[in-house]
């Protein structure tokens, strides 16, 4: 029986639901990967049952909607087909669609939809606000907010009740952006209810309820001239659309309008109630900034607030104090900033003193007269008496001098502050309620909760008019959009550049600021290096050998460890971690400890001598042994880390155990990366001996290997090389052929770049065939499959020589029985038959390794398979086909943990999610392709992201953008593959000038002639670039592309499609002046667009016939 969704499931998050039909279709669920269904028809039909969560739909109805007038003619069967594809994707989470007459019935709750909890959400939202109760009002305002995420029912197609449920939501989406503005406005916060309106009218022009609370909102950000504007502007369009007037209420408004704008004063020079731009430079602070600017409206409107900005130290308190203090200048305030300094031996009120000085009519500019007068006014008889007149006389001056201007006052790290300056910030802040004055105070927590503040704080968090702001840690999205925005025009920041800063810096601001000002992200600025050491000199000594150990251990404290390491008690840890915590050194993490960011720890360990750093990782080490004497298997990657640092590079027997284990053990566990840099450490630490060759021989045998899998062709290529020259010095023939052996597995990339032939491997093993008669068969065959691996680039007759020993491996795998050898014999086939117009014959060959009773030649060999077979369904618009081989492809990468077929697997659904339109999908897909591909070395990653990012750019029609930094990566001879992509985006958009020079450099003036797996595209290319240059010739260009039997052209294994061929051969025939040519072949581009529609249940979106065509003449 399935399980109860509202009971069992899992959410992904507090509040989460787990039916996703708001913006792209999917089912989340903890400890599982969401599940995206199909595009196309199984999309829709979760889309149809969800909408009617728990209840039956009738099969007619979905019929009707999957298909409109198109109803196949056995349609229950063909229901049934995608209800059984839906099940098998929903049942990964739990989730069952039963049979229930007289359909089907999706079993979950409503409350598991997200678009029926967004509209109760919003309807919540509604009845709060007319409650009066505007904070619950806004919680479900967030609610609503959260679990919007775009547009409805994206990927599933366009069927009639979809249509309408769309229509729905999208004013269900209206509604919330309506009750949004009027609790905005509600609160205060009149400029952002401003703005949220003004996009209401937009978006229905002709709503008296949208316009009224527009000027609303404008009148209560004192912009009473924009609103009676606004009013205008609607009667005129009323009069004219309608014929008719504005109601009685909303004449009423303007009436009231036009009163104010009679009445009010004309504001002072400088003061405007216009939003302040957000400012280059600041990312992340939306929230506090949006807090600033209402509060200096509010200022405006003479309603005060004082700003709590709270935070650690560094976070950017300051920054934003500075930020208000520039925004109150600009627009008319009287400004004034004071800070206190810890243990300055300053005065009382001192402080108070900058302030007094700051203000109109002060007797002299440090406000040190003005401050004697307060004190011998303000003398009691008793103490608290004389500090409450001193307060009262401080706010009243504040008072008179904002009644002539608004007035904004600084106090900086006002968790220093004597007893007496804090008194009189909390008189003020009662005060402000009709004052004209905006106070900002940054407190650094956790030195906030001393005495004297931390009572005062608490205090002034009671007040009605303070607002407390956390300062927090910088995100790694808003690290990102930082240095993208301090990079040079046109350059993106290197991959994980932002999630390394993050982890170095804890998201600090100021530490943040530092590395990006010195631009050298992995070195220690001074001034970083100085504030820490700082802190740990003030520290006691046993406090700081914990640290000191601590930095050497890792990034988190084992508190047991270093107990054991120093020789003292946990508790003494503990305590010592607690001291460090107040330090901001470390921080809290789960019931443990770690290092605030990996800056202090660096910091610390480079106060510490290299000797000393060295003895405590043996230390360490030893601790380690001691304690898992019985079992080290959990701490084999930390025991190898500690050896090897200890043995500081040099050779130990120890270290080489240790670092052998670990990458044993991480290669078991598929953690290919992990395997490889254990292993390379363990080569480092191999010691001299009888046993060195053999070592060395074998640990770069395993390194290749390891390398290979994790996707470092160039690393393996190289520790190949090394193990080649190991083992014929050692003289051992049979683990040279097992090296040799590796060019051949199984693979969709070899391991060779674009074009590249090594004679040395391809004599090396001719040579082996042709003059060992010692070899096995099984040796043979395996020598026999590298060699055609390699052979795949090179010449005639070699590259023919090449299909012909993968076909005699294949056959003599048979005979051995041998299931390995015969994916590696299949997978070389496959490889060598790939060359234009080889679908056929390729496919034959996939069919006959995947249907073979006997496919225990491992996960890899199957992977491999589906993601070829699954390319050329794409290619020729079987999209249901496809989705089975990809499907099972995906069920089975967590088995083979190789990144190459991540990349490949991830690429493929880019291309298919681009096809459907899914344009936001795409993008995604696409990006962790990149990503994955950037994480290996294997030629292709360069080539796969620009092909993806140019399909994507043409549909959007933005191929201006990226054509420049497209000609600059084709440019470098390493990615040569793309110069025809290059100067085709510089043709379509306009620069036909430019277009040429690069053609002629390049010499591309004919169409491509080699034969191998980039080919066919090459040529589409070629052929567009004479539809818009004239050159190649077009009457080549067509007889080469039209030889050509695939009807859709494909970029790679399924990175993209193109489109329809005959679409490109029917442009070259207008181009050549064959009106009747070109009209069958856009018979024939119609029929395969009609067949993908079919599938998809919309019209595919394909950059040949989607985007816009540029100029043909």
């Amino acid at each position: 029986m399935a399980r109860s969704l509202t009971r069992d499931l899992p959410m992904a998050a507090a509040g989460d639901v787990p039916i996703r039909v708001l913006g792209s279709l999917r089912v989340d669920a903890v400890g599982a990967p969401p599940v995206i269904p199909q595009t196309g028809r199984v999309a829709t039909l979760l889309a149809l049952l969800a909408v009617e969560p728990g209840r039956v739909v009738s099969a007619d109805r979905l019929m009707a909607q999957l298909w409109e007038d198109e109803l196949p003619q056995s349609g229950v069967a063909a229901l049934y087909v995608y209800v059984s594809r839906l099940r098998q994707q929903l049942a990964q989470v739990g989730i069952r669609v039963s049979t229930r007459p007289p359909g089907y019935c999706l079993e979950v709750d409503e409350s598991a939809v997200d678009a029926i909890a967004f509209a109760r959400a919003v309807a919540r939202a509604e009845a709060a606000f007319d409650a009066d109760d505007l904070q619950r009002a806004h919680r479900e305002i967030e609610t609503a907010r959260e679990l919007w995420t775009g547009e409805p029912f994206q990927g599933a197609a366009r069927s009639p009740d979809l249509v309408s449920e769309s229509a729905r939501l999208l004013t269900v989406h209206d509604r919330l952006a309506y009750v949004r503005a009027r609790v905005l406005l509600r609160s205060g916060h009149a400029r952002q209810a401003a703005e949220l309106a003004l996009t209401l009218t937009q978006v229905d022009p002709l709503s008296e309820d949208y316009l009224a609370l527009w000027m609303e909102a404008e009148r209560d950000a004192g912009n009473v001239a924009k609103a009676l504007a606004a009013y205008e502007a609607f009667r005129q369009a009323l009069a004219e659309q309608l014929g008719t007037d504005p109601s009685g209420g909303l004449r009423a408004l303007h009436a009231e309008l036009l009163r104010m704008g009679d009445s009010r004063e004309t504001p002072k020079a400088g003061v405007t109630a216009e939003r302040q731009p957000r400012a280059r430079g600041i990312i992340g602070r939306d929230s506090q900034l949006d807090e600033i600017d209402a509060a200096l409206d509010r200022a405006r409107g003479g309603r005060g607030s004082m700003l709590l900005l709270e935070g650690a130290a560094g976070a950017g308190k300051t920054f934003l104090a500075e930020i208000t203090v520039e925004r109150a200048d600009t627009s008319g305030f009287i400004t004034a900033w004071t800070r206190t300094v810890e243990s300055t031996g300053a005065p009382p009120l001192w402080p108070w003193q900058r302030v007094l000085g700051a203000l109109p009519g002060a007797a002299d500019a440090t406000g040190a007269a003005d401050l004697a007068a307060i004190r011998a006014l303000a003398q009691g008889n008793e103490p608290d008496e004389t500090l409450f007149r001193q307060s009262d006389e401080i706010v009243a001056r504040v008072l008179t001098a904002a009644r002539e201007r608004p007035l904004c006052v600084v106090f900086d790290d006002v968790h220093w502050a004597d007893a007496p300056t804090l008194h009189a910030i909390g008189h003020l802040a009662s005060a402000l309620r009709s004052a004209a004055v905006v106070v900002v105070l940054t407190v650094r927590q956790p030195d906030g909760h001393r005495p004297p503040a931390g009572a005062a704080l608490a205090s002034l968090a009671r007040e009605h008019t303070v607002r407390r702001l956390p300062v927090t840690e910088f995100t790694v999205d808003e690290i990102r959009r930082r240095i993208e925005e301090d990079s040079p025009s046109g350059s993106l920041p290197s991959d994980g550049a932002a999630e390394r800063l993050r982890e170095r810096t804890g998201g600090n601001a100021f530490f943040l600021t530092e590395l990006l000002q010195a631009n050298v992200h992995d070195v220690l600025p001074a001034s970083i290096t100085e504030l820490i050491q700082a802190r740990r000199d003030a520290l006691p000594s046993d406090v700081c050998a914990v640290l000191d150990t601590a930095a050497v251990a890792g990034s988190t404290l084992d508190l047991t460890l270093l107990g054991e390491v120093l020789g003292v008690p946990t508790l003494h840890i503990v305590r010592a971690a607690d001291a460090l915590c107040a330090a901001g050194l470390l921080r809290l993490e789960g019931d443990g400890y770690a290092f605030a960011h990996s800056l202090g720890r660096d910091a610390v360990l480079a106060t510490q001598r290299r000797a000393t750093i060295t003895e405590t990782h043996a230390r360490i080490a030893d601790a380690i042994e001691r304690i898992f004497a019985s079992d080290p298997h959990p701490v084999l990657e930390a025991l190898a880390y500690h050896r090897f640092r200890a043995a500081s590079g040099s050779a130990d027997e120890e270290a080489f155990i240790a670092c052998t284990a670990a990458a044993d053990r991480a290669r078991t566990g598929l953690a290919f990366d992990v395997a490889a840099s254990f292993r390379e450490r363990a080569l480092a630490s191999i010691p001299g001996g009888d046993a060195e060759r053999s070592r060395r021989a074998e640990t770069l045998l395993l390194l290749t290997e390891e390398r290979r899998a994790a996707g470092d062709v160039i690393g393996a290529a190289s520790a190949l090389r090394q193990a080649l020259r190991a083992t014929n010095r050692l003289g051992d023939r049979r683990l040279v052929i097992r090296i040799l052996s590796l060019l051949g597995d199984v693979t969709l990339w070899n391991w060779r770049q674009y074009g590249e032939v090594d004679q040395e491997s391809i004599a090396l093993l001719s040579s082996l065939l042709r003059n060992d008669p010692d070899l096995s068969e099984s040796e043979r065959t395996e020598l026999s499959v590298a060699l055609a691996m390699e052979l795949y680039y090179a010449e005639e007759p070699q590259r023919s020589e090449a299909v012909v020993l993968a076909g005699k491996a294949v056959e003599a795998s048979e005979r051995l029985r041998d299931p390995v050898l015969r994916s590696r014999a299949y997978s070389a086939l496959v490889f060598a038959h790939w060359r234009p117009d080889s679908e056929d014959r390729r496919r034959e060959v996939l069919d006959a390794w995947l249907t073979s009773s006997d496919l225990e030649g491992g996960v890899p060999g199957e992977i491999v398979a589906r993601l070829h077979r699954a390319s050329i369904h794409l290619l020729v618009g079987d999209v249901d086909a496809w989705s089975v081989d990809i499907e099972r492809a995906h069920d089975l990468l967590p088995r083979a943990g190789r990144a190459e077929y991540s990349a490949q697997h991830s690429a493929q659904l880019g291309g298919a999610a681009l096809q459907a339109g899914q344009l936001h999908e795409a993008q995604v897909l696409m990006e962790r392709t990149a990503a994955t591909m950037r994480r290996t070395s294997m030629w292709g990653g360069e080539w796969v992201a620009w092909i993806q990012r140019y399909m994507l750019a043409r549909v959007e029609g933005r191929v201006t953008d990226i054509a420049d930094a497209l000609t600059a990566t084709a440019s470098v001879d390493a990615h040569r593959a793309l110069r025809w992509t290059a100067v085709l985006a510089l043709a379509e958009t306009d620069r036909i000038s430019e277009a040429r020079a690069m053609q002629n450099r390049w010499n591309l003036r004919a169409v491509p002639r080699a034969r191998t797996w980039s080919t066919e595209f090459e040529i589409a290319q070629a052929a567009e670039v004479a539809v818009y240059l004239g050159t190649p010739l077009l009457t080549d260009a067509y007889e080469t592309l039209s030889r050509s039997r695939s009807p859709l052209l494909m970029a790679g294994t399924g990175v993209a499609i193109l489109g329809p061929r005959d679409e490109l051969l029917a442009r070259l025939a207008d181009r050549l002046g064959h009106a009747d040519v070109a009209a069958a072949h856009r018979a024939r581009a119609t029929e395969i667009a009609d067949r993908v529609r079919g599938a998809l249940g919309k019209t595919p979106t394909w950059p040949l016939t989607t985007a816009k065509r540029g100029s043909e003449e």
